[in-house]
C-alpha cells in the first residue's frame, strides 16, 4: 500500500527561512516632444544581461508587473511616431531607471 501522507518538508512546503524575491509594478508613459507614442517597445536591460519587454498602447502607457529590483538601461524603439535611435540602444540611451519599489516611470524623449 502506497503512503499517502505528504512530507511537511517536502518540495511544495513552506520551511519559512527563505522569502520569495521582490518584484515591482513599473509603468508609465513615452512621449516624444510632448506626443504620446503608441506601438514602441520598452526594454528593461538588467547589468547581467537580462532584458524585460512591454508595448505602449495606443495612449503611450506601458506596464511591467514583475520587475526585480535593481538599476536598469531603458530604451525605447519603433513607435508611431519612430523615436530617435539613439533611445533603442542599450549603448547609447540616455534612459535608466532604479526600481526598488512600485513606481511610475514616465520617458519625456526628445532629439
Amino acid at each position: 500500500k502506497a503512503d499517502t501522507e505528504t512530507d511537511p518538508q517536502g518540495p511544495g512546503a513552506s520551511r519559512g527561512d527563505i522569502a520569495p524575491p521582490a518584484r515591482f509594478r513599473l509603468g508609465g508613459k513615452v512621449s516624444f516632444k510632448g506626443k504620446v507614442i503608441p506601438e514602441a517597445q520598452v526594454t528593461l536591460h538588467s547589468g547581467q544581461g537580462q532584458t524585460m519587454i512591454a508595448p505602449t498602447d495606443q495612449a503611450g502607457q506601458f506596464v511591467f508587473a514583475r520587475v526585480a529590483p535593481g538599476q536598469y538601461r531603458v530604451t525605447v524603439a519603433g513607435g508611431k511616431p519612430r523615436v530617435p535611435q539613439k533611445y533603442g540602444n542599450p549603448q547609447t540611451s540616455p534612459l535608466s531607471v532604479n526600481v526598488s519599489h512600485d513606481a511610475t516611470f514616465d520617458l519625456e524623449l526628445s532629439d
